[in-house]
């Protein structure tokens, strides 16, 4: 699976947009590319045939940062992600 090879700690939600049409689900991120020298990049991470998103709690202040992303659970091709953030869970 894609998360287990990517990193998203410390990336930033900029924006999150959704496309009725094509279903699709895209998280603009300011993305880590370069640790050592504090180098962010802006990606999207885009979910195809998303079906459900969840947003539980808007930041406060800022825009929130992804702590982790854990895949819960995939059956028949169905997957559920959560992602600990700076504000909460999603």
């Amino acid at each position: 699976m894609l998360f287990e090879h990517l990193s998203f700690h410390d990336s930033t939600i900029l924006e999150v947009k959704e496309d009725t049409k094509t279903q699709a689900l895209d998280f603009l991120l300011d993305y880590p590319t370069d640790w050592d020298n504090n180098i962010f990049e802006n990606k999207i991470l885009r979910f195809i045939d998303a079906i459900v998103y969840i947003k539980k709690e808007i930041p406060f202040l800022g825009p929130p940062a992804i702590l982790s992303i854990k895949q819960l659970q995939s059956p028949k091709h169905t997957y559920t992600f959560a992602d600990g953030t700076t504000v909460s869970s999603k």
